[in-house]
């Protein structure tokens, strides 16, 4: 039996390519490696800033909702090998690093806003008593 003419695949193979492989070329057009490629010239906030979409005209009240992936209901966006939520990696370019401790709540209570001035950095205690995430209203304070 023949072996699958991807370099690094040596899986058996009919013709001159594996099942997996001859799937992926059908598929995409390109037999080569999977997943997505990340153009390394590209910096973080090259990939970040385009996705967001401004939901009105005012920068500072308006949400910027993300148009990428989501986890958890939160915008995700792999640094490297590690997954990092977006309006973490916005607050931090923007304004500051998250104190040790603290999590950030958004006000505006829309989990793909990273509009960092509606983002507020408060411990896990104050974040629940705040509460309303669920159902999209806060509680008296």
């Amino acid at each position: 039996m023949k072996i699958c003419t991807v370099p690094e695949c040596g899986k058996a193979a009919k013709r001159p390519l594996c099942e997996m492989h001859t799937a992926r070329r059908r598929r995409t057009g390109a037999a080569g490696a999977a997943g997505y490629l990340v153009d390394p010239t590209r910096t973080v906030a090259e990939r970040i800033y385009p996705r967001l979409v401004m939901a009105g005209d005012s920068p500072e009240w308006d949400c910027w909702e993300w148009t990428g992936a989501l986890r958890t209901g939160y915008g995700a966006v792999r640094i490297g090998k590690r997954l990092h939520y977006v309006h973490r990696w916005v607050y931090e370019d923007m304004i500051h690093p998250i104190p040790e401790g603290l999590l950030l709540d958004h006000l505006c209570l829309n989990r793909i806003c990273a509009n960092p001035y509606h983002l507020d950095p408060v411990t896990d205690a104050e974040n629940k008593r705040r509460g309303g995430h669920w159902h999209g209203e806060r509680h008296a304070a």
